[in-house]
């Protein structure tokens, strides 16, 4: 029941009803989320939005229209949504909700580069253009690649890239033929761009360039001189970017200011617009083991840079975030760098193991490693493998075959089994040992079995580089192959001529008069069908179809605004599809 007469008892109530939810339907075409929810008294909502069952995560939503029965919010949301709960509140703060199913997640698919080419590269900016006759100036030296939809209209699911600015050039004066200028001015953004194949590359939004304001230093903030190496993680529909900020800052003993730096984090539910938190999430004063103040013979400050942050594989709702800073515990003279985790429940506060993964402070035996950078943890073989790059140079990683990454102890010399082994060059256990892995940095991973892929920043490229990652042909437990990935089948998916063995029917969960829908049904054999709509009496309104259909796929146009539907009002209402192999009816929502 929605409505009924209205009776006054004891002076009646003085405020307006709370709004109240009875039902709610969810639609979601590529970036624009619909929620159309049914109830009584809506018009008085203040709020609406979605959010996770438990709290972890919530999404305001902005009403496009309301009655007082029904109201339809939208906003712009880059992943699928969980299962969740639709929610309004009225001016005092009263909530009514009413659950959500799950959304599922779209299937990236292979993305194999066209064209022939094992590696997709991208490309330079020459957004800034280069001094004299260099043709480069923006280097993508570090990155970050997520899923999600790409933008409002096309529908697609892609890979976004977010990289550094890194300005080879800085800025002039320079002298020719060097590099040089003067290096606060560079990486002051972070860029944006997005792909479907790893060769052809969009700016987000319809924009035909990358989206060079994806992030920015902002004045008077601990990242208002540098922003770099992002890292980002989903809860929910809500995307998290960690990044590394810098500022100028006053140390004590040291004349002159130092560049101190520190991680932050951003929020996003589109990909397209972030909002960065103004207090960083670690500082080196999180970090027992962390360098406080570097002597005055060291060029920079404070460095605590790099986060990769990952669920923790060992206890649910906890993350982890890997790192690297300056050890002054273990190597207090020499000025070494290492990798550290610090773990969380929340993603804003964090708490920093007492020791680094000491081992990450000897990757070789060919030089004395001083910095440590760009670490990330992968699962392969049955064992975790922690990649970094030495010396701004090649790519090491170390294995540990246990069930948390997490373990410092582990990274200890030792003879053990259960210890992190290694390091081991990346380019020495790679089958063929490609050329170009002399020239990778900075190396990210995407992806798992058939659809795994590995990329890095190519310096001699100039390009972020992603291949393939597959098991080696030899049978060494940590080697690897990189090139083409082989095409994997797709399970269950029926073809036009009808390769499935069930009748299927799909249609969208909210149908707009003013665009109509596309219905799509499968037949297990050739047949008679009947397509209906219904309301929520069980009345019959409709007959959309009634004719003969072939084995396999039909495509249907519904436009609601014409033919034997232009009559039906806005509301809920059941399609039931019939024809000799059985029945199938769906639930929709109608809005003209």
């Amino acid at each position: 029941m929605i409505e009924s007469n209205e009776v006054t008892i004891n002076g009646g109530l003085t405020a307006a009803f709370a709004p109240t939810i009875l039902a709610a339907v969810s639609e979601h075409q590529s970036l624009t989320y619909s929620l159309s929810l049914v109830g009584a008294d809506l018009e008085g909502a203040a709020t609406v939005g979605v959010q996770a069952p438990a709290g972890e995560w919530s999404v305001p939503l902005r009403a496009v229209s309301r009655t007082s029965n029904q109201i339809v919010a939208e906003g712009l949301l880059a992943a699928p949504v969980p299962e969740g709960v639709a929610s309004v509140g009225s001016q005092l703060g009263a909530l009514s909700g009413v659950g959500l199913a799950a959304e599922p997640e779209p299937e990236l698919g292979l993305m194999t580069p066209t064209g022939g080419v094992c590696s997709g590269q991208f490309f330079e900016e020459y957004l800034i253009p280069g001094p004299g006759t260099y043709g480069y100036t923006i280097q993508p030296k570090d990155f970050a690649i997520v899923p999600g939809f790409v933008d409002p209209a096309s529908g697609r699911y892609g890979l976004h890239v977010f990289y550094i600015r890194h300005n080879y050039w800085y800025y002039p004066p320079f002298t020719p033929g060097q590099p040089g200028g003067t290096p606060d001015l560079d990486e002051k953004r972070l860029g944006h761009a997005w792909t479907s194949d790893f060769t052809t590359w969009h700016g987000p939004a319809f924009l035909d360039r990358p989206d060079t304001l994806a992030l920015k230093v902002r004045p008077g903030t601990f990242d208002e001189l540098h922003v770099f190496a992002p890292s980002i993680v989903r809860v929910g529909p809500v995307y998290h970017m960690f990044y590394t900020g810098v500022r100028k800052e006053n140390m004590p003993g040291v004349v002159g200011q130092r560049d101190n730096q520190r991680i932050g984090v951003a929020t996003s539910t589109d990909l397209n617009t972030w909002t960065q938190e103004d207090a960083p999430v670690l500082t080196v004063a999180d970090v027992p083991w962390s360098m406080r103040n570097p002597p005055a013979t060291q060029q920079s400050g404070q460095q605590l840079r790099d986060p990769y942050v990952m669920e923790d594989p060992t206890q649910p709702g906890q993350w982890l975030m890997f790192f690297v800073s300056v050890d002054s515990v273990n190597s207090p003279s020499f000025t070494r760098m290492a990798v550290g985790v610090a773990k969380s429940t929340d993603l804003r506060h964090w708490t920093a193991t007492s020791r680094p993964f000491v081992s990450t402070e000897r990757p070789t035996a060919l030089t004395d490693a001083r910095t440590i950078e760009s670490p990330h943890v992968i699962r392969r073989n049955e064992k975790w493998w922690m990649m970094y790059t030495v010396d701004k140079d090649q790519v090491f990683f170390e294995t540990y075959a246990t069930a948390s990454p997490a373990d410092t102890a582990g990274s200890l010399v030792s003879s053990g089994p259960a210890r992190w082994i290694g390091p081991v060059r990346l380019k020495n256990v790679t089958e063929g040992q490609p050329a170009q892995l002399q020239y990778w940095h900075a190396t990210e991973h995407l992806g798992s079995g058939a659809n795994e892929y590995l990329a890095a920043w190519n310096d001699n490229a100039v390009s972020i580089e992603v291949t393939g990652m597959s098991a080696a042909s030899n049978a060494a437990v940590d080697s690897l192959k990189l090139g083409c990935p082989s095409p994997s089948p797709v399970a269950d998916v029926d073809d036009d001529a009808g390769g499935g063995s069930s009748l299927r029917m799909v249609i969208p969960a909210v149908v707009r008069s003013a665009r109509g829908a596309e219905l799509e049904f499968w037949l297990p054999e050739a047949g008679s069908v009947r397509l209906r709509v219904y309301d929520a009496l069980g009345r019959q309104r409709a007959e959309l179809i009634r004719r003969d259909c072939p084995k396999g796929r039909t495509v249907f146009r519904w436009s609601p605004a014409e033919g034997p539907s232009a009559q039906i009002a806005s509301g809920l209402y059941f399609l039931k599809l019939e024809t000799g192999n059985g029945s199938q009816t769906r639930r929709v929502v109608l809005l003209h």
